[in-house]
């Protein structure tokens, strides 16, 4: 149900229908699937713990968010003991806390519990900027047999992954698992490799902070490619302490037959020599369908790997260096692309502007070999250099405005390529009896009643349905 499980003042929808006539609230009370996507906020007044009961038998996706740190302590009590006696239910979780240390809490009490149906987990902090969180241990899924101690068992389901204000920590096998969204990574080749070994279906792997290694540069002839071929999305933010020159980081290493879509952030401190030897695993990349690179000083490297890539990619360049004239009119000339995209969309003054770009294409006679297209911002008009360049490139090239987000935009600050996933949420489809002739007569006083007015409603939400009252809408027939 997604946004549209509250009105506009925060009642739940559930609540409004419940308010209409007595057959609705019937109908509403005795359908567990309008149960099933529940709720838990530390500002909200109504008993969303009723959900929990109420859904049964289906499964469930739980949002828990605590905004403050004032949140009560026996919300969270509550909130855990709540998830662990249905936790055989739950198909999606997601979890905000304001202190990092506050996750623990809630992760004691499902110690050694199953959760055969779990498909989604996220867990963020909501003070991040204050609570260092990039070096804060994630919670651990490791087996019964590992020296850490599980927070439950059955990670089998487990199809997505998402630590937001967590490190990477140890997990244990998670078989199913095909996206993995981590906000910080420090693993080496070894370590990476294991992480692809315990994850054997995983397909997307997001990085918002890939760390350089915390230890010196060893001989790099020992370690061995990294068998990456299930990675299909892989996108990466390279930290700024990737600056050996023999960086003994993974990335060089990793061997991803597979790969359709690249995404690098480079933020600059990266050597020359290591961001090369990362960027050679490019070339070898024979499905590859979109490439998107932002960083300036990668245009001063050697870009030779652009020549490689395969006819399905398009390359989307992200805040082009105005300076970088020679590697500019390298990818212009570039002939293997399926298309290509300057995104200008930022207000950095030192980003190519219309007046370089149309030296580059006058000096070197340009003619583009594929279809190019230039996103400008929203907030300027367009430099009617633009519109000439259009006349002199002619219909292989575009100015256009931008709209597109991506997996790195968080940490780029810069809109990058939207991954299309779809949220949990909104992706239920809602099966109700429509024949509402069953007991009309019964109810003929409420058809004539249009709707309860906000009064009604308050009522409604003090009484919450109360099931110790006589229940003439046989609300617990399932529980005989």
């Amino acid at each position: 149900m997604g946004e549209s499980s509250t009105s506009n003042w925060g009642t739940p929808i559930q609540y409004l229908l419940a308010t209409v006539c007595r057959r609705w609230r019937n109908l509403v009370i005795n359908t567990p699937l309008l149960w099933a996507l529940i709720l838990i906020s530390s500002d909200t007044s109504f008993d969303c713990f009723k959900n929990f009961e109420r859904s049964q038998p289906a499964l469930v996706d739980v949002s828990f968010d605590s905004f403050t740190s004032s949140a009560d302590s026996n919300l969270f009590a509550q909130t855990s003991d709540a998830i662990a006696q249905h936790i055989a239910r739950v198909r999606s979780l997601k979890i905000r806390v304001w202190a990092s240390q506050e996750i623990y809490t809630i992760f004691e009490s499902w110690k050694n519990l199953e959760a055969p149906n779990l498909e989604s987990l996220e867990i963020s902090v909501s003070s991040w900027a204050f609570n260092s969180p990039l070096t804060f241990p994630s919670p651990t899924f490791s087996s019964a047999s590992s020296k850490k101690s599980p927070f439950w068992r059955g990670g089998k389901s487990l199809r997505s992954l998402k630590l937001d204000g967590f490190s990477y920590q140890e997990f244990g096998p998670l078989p199913s698992l095909t996206s993995l969204d981590l906000d910080k990574l420090n693993a080496s080749p070894q370590e990476f490799q294991d992480i692809l070994t315990i994850c054997p279906l995983l397909a997307k792997l997001v990085v918002r902070q890939y760390g350089g290694p915390s230890h010196a540069p060893q001989n790099l002839d020992h370690i061995r490619e990294i068998d990456a071929s299930s990675l299909r999305r892989l996108a990466v933010k390279i930290g700024d302490d990737h600056y050996y020159e023999e960086c003994p980081c993974a990335l060089p290493f990793l061997s991803m037959a597979n790969l359709e879509y690249l995404e690098i952030i480079n933020s600059g401190a990266v050597s020359d020599s290591h961001f090369i030897a990362i960027s050679k695993q490019w070339k070898s990349l024979p499905r590859l369908k979109r490439l998107i690179i932002r960083g300036s000083s990668i245009w001063e490297t050697d870009t030779s790997f652009l020549s490689c890539l395969p006819r399905t990619t398009t390359l989307e360049v992200i805040s082009f260096p105005r300076v970088a004239h020679d590697a500019l009119a390298t990818i212009l000339t570039l002939s293997n692309l399926n298309s290509l995209i300057f995104d200008l969309s930022g207000t950095s003054a030192r980003c190519l502007n219309a007046q370089t770009f149309s030296e580059v294409v006058a000096k070197q006679q340009i003619e583009l070999r594929c279809p190019t297209i230039v996103k400008l911002p929203r907030s300027i008009e367009i430099d009617p250099t633009w519109i000439d360049l259009q006349a002199t490139l002619g219909d292989r090239f575009s100015v256009v405005k931008p709209s597109e987000k991506g997996s790195l935009d968080d940490m780029a600050d810069y809109p990058l390529l939207s991954d299309g996933e779809e949220d949990l949420r909104d992706s239920r489809h809602w099966m109700l009896d429509q024949d509402d002739s069953v007991g009309s007569d019964e109810f003929r006083e409420y058809d004539d009643f249009e709707l309860y007015d906000r009064d009604e409603i308050e009522y409604l939400h003090e009484d919450d349905f109360d099931e110790d009252e006589e229940d003439p809408f046989e609300y617990n027939h399932w529980e005989d």
